[in-house]
């Protein structure tokens, strides 16, 4: 059985968390550069405010997956998923969903309801419509209320 732990990402983890992207896009420099300016707000994403946030999930000390999101005003939302991965052999164990819903109660605290994301593909958008998205436009989903991808008892105001 998987002992996994989440939380918020720290220095530490951004090599890591650059491995992980690059398997399936990109270098690990790349992403290095990337998720670096992103988390210090020096990258960001088209319409992004400053408020973000990446929580890694973490297995035996080892990041096998994370999320991040930030505040946003593009397609008149108040949220976007930015990324979210699991490692291949993690996956189909309900991950994924625990850090979206980790990501959810980050947006609720943040008053950023109406959350956005950009699937990228069909598997990913599958995942979440299985959460509670719905499409938005020909590329992207939302969330109308982030609160939809949380169980039922975790929906209070």
């Amino acid at each position: 059985m998987h002992n996994v732990q989440y939380r918020e990402v720290n220095e530490q983890d951004i090599q890591s968390i650059a491995k992980i992207r690059a398997v399936e896009w990109g270098t690990e420099e790349y992403w290095n550069t990337r998720i670096t300016g992103y988390i210090n707000k020096e990258l960001n994403p088209q319409q992004a405010l400053a408020p973000r946030i990446i929580y890694v999930a973490v297995n035996n000390d080892t990041v096998i997956g994370f999320i991040a999101g930030h505040l946003t005003t593009r397609y008149e939302c108040e949220g976007e998923l930015e990324w979210i991965n699991t490692v291949p052999e993690f996956r189909r164990h309900g991950i994924a969903s625990q850090m979206l819903r980790i990501l959810a109660k980050w947006f609720i605290e943040h008053q950023a309801y109406k959350v956005c994301v950009d699937p990228g593909n069909d598997v990913a958008r599958k995942f979440y419509y299985k959460n509670g998205a719905t499409k938005l436009n020909k590329h992207w989903m939302m969330w109308e209320n982030i609160r939809t991808a949380l169980p039922s008892e975790s929906k209070q105001p």
